[in-house]
């Protein structure tokens, strides 16, 4: 039973571990789909690694919050994963000339303000609303990933239409207004503060 209880508790943290040791994997096999003439075998086993990935991101953070053990550390594990995969993707991408750097560079820009804006309000016992820039953009960065490895998958009259680079840009910039809202907000926090005080 004790065994089981410890199981239980520390699942979350195991199914957000996993993505640790899949996303290089999920790597190794996009590259040898893209590279790879067998395209269909390789493509298929990255997209099933994408779709396990993706999973183990929904279910660590739900199943934390069902059984009551979400914790701080809990929380820095599961982005910490999020970014590991995510900063890895596309860089990989970028080095294949599948997307720009500039992407690379803004996503790593919205990761490091998350984790400082995070420890601020932890230390100030904040909890600032999450506007829809901060809610969409981790989903839009999966679906991106998503598109990117199903593109070939696509017949050529649609394949054709979706430009990578164009989409990367566009998402660039939804992250830099995601940014400029939250140094806006704690802008305003400090404004307010001084004027009180």
């Amino acid at each position: 039973m004790i065994i089981k209880s410890q199981i239980a508790v520390n699942l979350p943290n195991i199914l957000t571990f996993l993505r640790f040791i899949l996303t290089p994997l999920f790597l190794i096999f996009f590259c040898i789909y893209f590279f790879s003439a067998e395209k269909n075998f390789f493509g298929i086993f990255a997209i099933f690694l994408f779709i396990v990935i993706c999973l183990t991101d929904i279910l660590d953070g739900y199943m934390a919050r069902k059984k009551g053990v979400a914790s701080t550390f809990g929380m820095y594990f599961d982005v910490s994963a999020d970014f590991f995969f995510r900063f890895s993707s596309f860089l990989l991408f970028c080095f294949l000339k599948i997307i720009p750097f500039a992407l690379v560079v803004v996503y790593s820009i919205f990761f490091i303000e998350f984790i400082l804006m995070s420890k601020i309000n932890t230390a100030e016992n904040i909890i600032p609303e999450i506007s829809i820039f901060r809610k969409s953009a981790p989903i839009l960065y999966m679906l991106f990933i998503g598109v990117v490895i199903l593109k070939d998958f696509f017949p050529d009259s649609i394949s054709g239409l979706i430009n990578l680079s164009a989409i990367s840009y566009a998402l660039a910039i939804f992250t830099l207004l995601a940014i400029t809202e939250i140094l806006v907000f704690f802008s305003l926090r400090i404004l307010r503060r001084e004027i009180l005080q």
